[in-house]
């Protein structure tokens, strides 16, 4: 019985851990992710319109720490400014912001055609979309590294690096892809190959 019941209160804990809101998280996340702030977070990441989140006076230096954490994980920065019970902190998106700053500089030099291209572009996608507009402004009219926009090559040769670093197979597609790039050769194509050699 005893023995039993330690294996249930397991099974208990396992399946708790598996359905708890850090299933995905990095272990050493788990008591942040229960944070009230990282939601908040985790919204402002996935929104493209913003590009700053400014925590109040409220939050103290252990909420900051674990603010910290969160920004590290979901690949945001962060800024603290004040000193002792003044204290703030803010999210940053500093790819785009200075992204952001660079284009409207460029914008604000630029020859009257680009300038209009410029803002008119941003009139039809809308504030939605800015971040990528001003990342194909810095990397194709400046020619520069934009690093607000996403590289899908990039990321594909790092996870086949990846895989092929931890022997993982690849995917159903992938495997397709490369057995269709190979030709079945018979025997019977081989002599044939061979005959025509000699």
């Amino acid at each position: 019985q005893i023995v039993a019941a330690a294996l249930q209160a397991r099974k208990e804990v396992f399946a708790a851990s598996f359905n708890s809101p850090s299933h995905g998280i990095p272990t050493e996340l788990w008591e942040t992710s229960s944070s009230p702030h990282w939601k908040p977070l985790e919204a402002f990441a996935a929104d493209d319109t913003r590009l700053e989140l400014p925590f109040g006076l409220r939050v103290n230096s252990t909420a900051r720490e674990d603010i910290r954490q969160i920004c590290k994980y979901l690949n945001l920065n962060f800024r603290c400014v004040g000193e002792g019970s003044q204290k703030k902190i803010i999210a940053l998106k500093m790819d785009a912001v200075r992204e952001k700053k660079q284009t409207e500089e460029t914008v604000a030099a630029a020859p009257r055609h680009v300038a209009n291209f410029y803002k008119e572009a941003m009139k039809i996608v809308g504030p939605k979309h800015a971040i990528q507009v001003n990342g194909l402004f810095v990397q194709e009219y400046l020619g520069e590294k934009a690093w607000t926009l996403h590289d899908e090559r990039e990321e594909s040769a790092k996870k086949r690096a990846k895989k092929a670093e931890g022997g993982e197979s690849g995917s159903e597609e992938e495997v397709k892809a490369m057995l269709g790039r190979f030709k079945t050769v018979t025997k019977e194509d081989v002599l044939d190959d061979l005959e025509d050699d000699i």
